[in-house]
């Protein structure tokens, strides 16, 4: 298990119970200390120093991608998962990833995820159902957002993979440049469909900070996903399917783009709207998305029709 660890000494020790507690004893926890100006280097060492299991690589800073790929490069195991270091698992995470892997002959496997907020209780699990599916499958449901989001976390991948495609350096959403890439590569993946990851929803965290870079890469990562897919029409219409969520997400937080960059406002803006088509038409469209679909379109009847009143006053 690689844990990149920045600046987490309040989060730590939750997120390191929760992998000692695991039910699967046949692994190694991989610590790395990514130039952390608080108390967590000290932390991850004396956690090394209790069990025999635990290694610490400490490193200059380089972000969560480079901690992450420092890890990989680091660890003797021909498997990986990452856990972030404010997130914490279920005791049975890794023995159901694990049997779930050699049961279904998959290439790789995946547990669904749980976003959890200050305060709020742990959902019960439940009875572990597990499928296998055919990789392209396993991306179109991912894509469609049936199941998770596209991300790294929660998966126990060969560390092959994970050597082949290394996260981007410096990018935001660096596992949704990657994880992709995973699915294309795999025959078959083991989907779990239990949330058996605890995603902890900080006001802090680097996915809750908007600004200029985050706008970038989360086009970016939208814009690679879609070409990544273009060469097969059900997983290139569930990537857009993805582009349209992560358009109306642009639009919802960033509320000072229309004035700071009203040509790429208008520019997500109008593809957004020509998207909104096919997420109506299209049966498979999540609620969610089909709710934006509907409030897109009808702002733009709204836009046009204040348009046309203020023309015919002329």
């Amino acid at each position: 298990m690689i844990v990149p660890v920045y600046n987490v000494e309040a989060y730590l020790p939750a997120c390191m119970e929760s992998l000692q507690a695991q039910t699967y004893h046949d692994y190694e926890i991989l610590l790395v200390d990514d130039g952390s100006t608080d108390g967590s280097g000290a932390l991850c060492d004396a956690y090394a120093r209790q069990e025999a299991r635990i290694r610490v690589l400490h490193k200059k800073n380089g972000g969560l991608a480079d901690a992450r790929n420092a890890g990989v490069q680091a660890t003797f195991s021909p498997y990986v998962t990452f856990v972030d270091s404010d997130d914490w698992v279920h005791p049975r995470y890794l023995e159901v990833l694990v049997r779930a892997l050699r049961e279904g002959q998959a290439d790789f496997s995946v547990v669904d995820l749980q976003n959890v907020y200050p305060g709020q209780a742990i959902r019960d699990p439940g009875e572990i159902v597990v499928e296998n599916l055919p990789a392209r499958e396993a991306l179109r449901q991912t894509l469609y957002q049936k199941y998770r989001d596209v991300g790294a976390c929660g998966i126990l991948l060969p560390r092959a993979y994970a050597l082949e495609y290394p996260f981007p350096f410096g990018k935001y959403f660096e596992d949704q440049f990657t994880a992709p890439k995973y699915f294309l590569k795999a025959q078959r993946v083991a989907m779990v469909r239990n949330q058996l990851y605890y995603y902890f929803q900080r006001g802090d965290s680097i996915m809750h900070t908007w600004g200029s870079g985050y706008l970038r890469d989360m086009l970016d990562s939208s814009a690679q996903l879609v070409a990544l897919c273009s060469g097969d029409p059900a997983l290139a219409r569930a990537a857009r399917h993805k582009r349209f969520s992560n358009d109306c997400r642009i639009l919802l937080l960033d509320k000072d783009l229309r004035k700071q960059d009203p040509k790429l406002y208008e520019t997500i803006r109008k593809r957004a709207i020509e998207t909104s088509r096919e997420i109506l038409r299209d049966p498979e469209s999540r609620r969610k998305n089909k709710i934006a679909a509907c409030l897109i379109r009808w702002q733009a009847a709204l836009a046009f029709f204040y348009w046309l009143k203020k023309a015919l006053r002329r």
